[in-house]
Formats: structure tokens, C-alpha cells, sequence
């Protein structure tokens, strides 16, 4: 009888491996490659996250537009921000972002920049970029609105060639 049940359970193991091996497999399998250039190059914009950085980027107007090297509003900032991602951001920018990375790399070229998209290293360095701009936000104001005063105050001499130009 114990020869009997350590069979069963001998058995009952193996079937078990062979469910969960079985199981592993086909969550490898399920990812559906992608084909065309259109949908590889929005994979490497999502990968490399463009659309993030262009949102943020986008939020550097807020920071321009309140006039103030420092802000007073944050709430307001906050709002303002999410405001222009959602009224004028990614999703009205990405097609020509697309269209532009289409004309200018072969779907093998955007297969590399996937996969180094994909790379821990590519993560680090564009996370490091992200962070930096961020931290730089405060200096950034505060000298756009030192430029911005010297300017207003005839500091800077505006060149002939410009001040000239009536071809607007």
C-alpha cells in the first residue's frame, strides 16, 4: 500500500511540474510581435518615454507663463498642468512624432532602438535625464525670468538684422 501512494504521489508531482512548466510556456508565447513600423515606432515612444517627457516639457509653459520666479500657486500650477497635458499634450503630438520616427528609421533600425529602449542601462540614463530636468526647474525659472527682465529693461541690444526683419 505505501508502494501504491508513493507512486500516486510521484505521479501527482509530475503533473504538477508539467502543468506549471506547461503554463509558463504559454505566457511567453501569448505576446504578440509586433509587425508593422507604425506599431514600432510607437513602441519605441512608449519604451523610451516621449510621451511622458513631452507632457512635462509641455508643463515648463505653466512654469513660464505665471510670471513669477517663484511659484505662489502650486495647486494652480498643478491644475494648470494637467489641464494643458490633457487639452493640448501627447495624444495631439504623438502621430506626427510616429510619422516622423516612420520616415526616418527602417523597421530594423526601430527594432535596435526597442530593444535598447528595453535595455536597464537605456532606463537609467533616460530616468537620470527625467530627474535632472526636474531638479533643474527652480534654476531654470528663475533665470527664463532674469532673461526675461534684463530684456524688458533694454539689457540686451537687439540686433540689427532682427530688429529690422518685417517678414512677419
Amino acid at each position: 500500500m505505501l508502494k501504491l501512494n508513493f507512486r500516486w504521489l510521484a505521479a501527482l508531482f509530475v503533473s504538477c511540474v508539467l502543468f506549471i512548466s506547461c503554463a509558463a510556456n504559454s505566457q511567453n508565447i501569448a505576446e504578440p510581435p509586433i509587425q508593422t513600423q507604425r506599431e514600432l515606432a510607437k513602441a519605441v515612444l512608449a519604451e523610451a518615454g516621449i510621451d511622458q517627457r513631452y507632457d512635462l516639457y509641455l508643463g515648463n509653459s505653466i512654469d513660464m507663463a505665471m510670471f513669477s520666479p517663484e511659484p505662489r500657486n502650486l495647486k494652480l500650477m498643478a491644475w494648470l498642468k494637467s489641464l494643458v497635458a490633457k487639452e493640448a499634450g501627447w495624444k495631439f503630438a504623438e502621430t506626427t512624432y510616429v510619422t516622423q520616427l516612420e520616415a526616418n528609421f527602417s523597421a530594423p533600425e526601430l527594432k535596435e532602438l526597442l530593444a535598447l529602449a528595453k535595455q536597464p542601462l537605456m532606463k537609467k540614463l533616460l530616468q537620470a535625464d527625467l530627474d535632472a530636468y526636474v531638479a533643474a526647474g527652480g534654476e531654470r525659472r528663475k533665470r527664463f525670468f532674469q532673461v526675461w527682465d534684463d530684456y524688458n529693461y533694454g539689457k540686451f541690444d537687439i540686433p540689427a538684422e532682427v530688429r529690422n526683419d518685417h517678414s512677419n
